[in-house]
């Protein structure tokens, strides 16, 4: 897969979900979702495949991050999905899973949330979570996680470099 594709379709995930659930930016600091959030699911851009999308009702709990606890959250979307899906030389299953919350109340902008070592996995997108502060979701951000393009054992876990495109995505 072309790196310029790839990284194309990344932009329009990033831009175009939120504003697509948002609708045109409102004169007010924070908006209303403009479409359901169900009506995400099964949207396909470029190479992106959006697999769920779903409501999270304010104040439902989302587990942790690592140690440390995610307190409760605003009313969000909780949109699931995978770009550039591919089997790799090795025959192991690619392809960047991604995690992006939608606030209910979104203020227009956006934090791309890191992995941490060399990914493998996907942290709830809420933004940092340390106690006594407020979430990037929780301010109103659209966040989005991703597994850096492969599934891992653990943090340390770099087996995906055996295929030349899932090290590109990384």
């Amino acid at each position: 897969m072309n790196t310029k594709i790839q990284n194309a379709s990344l932009w329009i995930l990033i831009v175009v979900v939120p504003l697509s659930f948002a609708g045109a930016r409102a004169q007010t600091r924070h908006q209303k979702p403009a479409k359901a959030c169900s009506s995400l699911a099964g949207m396909r851009i470029e190479n992106t495949l959006i697999s769920s999308a779903k409501e999270v009702p304010e104040g439902t709990a989302l587990g942790s991050m690592g140690p440390i606890p995610i307190p409760p959250q605003p009313a969000h979307c909780v949109v699931e999905g995978e770009i550039n899906k591919h089997t790799g030389p090795d025959g192991n299953e690619y392809g960047d899973k991604f995690e992006l919350r939608l606030p209910d109340s979104w203020s227009g902008r956006f934090l791309f949330q890191g992995g941490g070592g060399l990914d493998g996995m996907i942290n709830p997108a809420v933004g940092p979570a340390r106690p006594g502060f407020k979430s990037a979701l929780a301010r109103g951000y659209a966040v989005v996680s991703t597994d850096g393009g492969h599934q891992g054992k653990n943090p340390g876990d770099a087996a995906f470099g055996a295929d030349p495109q899932a090290r590109i995505d990384y």
